[in-house]
């Protein structure tokens, strides 16, 4: 009886620490993140900001900045979802990625970009990322202008949404 008392209590424990896994990385994830994708073959390289909102314990909202060449700044609003370790993202546009292969800290977070097809499956590999956390973003979030090139410039240019 005692055995079984036992192997019931390790099952239970067992089945308690994956649930609250997808919880824990979600709390992990809040937060503002600055770092950079590797995009395609040729590992060119492009800016981004990232800021995790959790609503709920495994999910939650947030917004995407990445930065042009030209110095202006693509604003994409998103959700998000963790699903057993995987990390499910749906932008307002309607394009979905998955994260997989990453490593999540308090202070840094890298891993791989999948497309997302279909019901939280998984498809082809899209990018690799590197994110540190941050206290404070390095643009101004309340505000659709940003400061183009040297910041002594006056010019401005409108965050321009595609």
């Amino acid at each position: 009886m005692k055995k079984i008392l036992t192997l019931l209590f390790l099952a239970v424990t067992a089945m308690t620490f994956v649930s609250c896994n997808d919880d824990e990385i979600a709390a992990t994830l809040d937060g503002v993140w600055e770092g950079h994708v590797s995009l395609g073959r040729w590992n060119s390289y492009q800016y981004v900001d990232i800021e995790f909102y959790r609503d709920e314990y495994s999910a939650g909202n947030g917004v995407e900045y990445d930065y042009q060449s030209n110095g202006t700044y693509i604003e994409c609003p998103f959700t998000f979802k963790v699903v057993n370790g995987t990390i499910f993202m749906e932008y307002d546009d309607g394009s979905r990625v998955a994260i997989r292969n990453y490593s999540l800290t308090d202070t840094q977070f890298s891993g791989d970009f999948y497309e997302w097809v279909g019901s939280y499956s998984i498809g082809n590999y899209i990018a690799h990322f590197e994110f540190y956390k941050v206290t404070s973003w390095r643009h101004t979030r309340y505000s659709s202008y940003h400061y183009v090139g040297n910041p002594t410039d006056t010019q401005i240019e409108r965050n321009i949404n595609k």
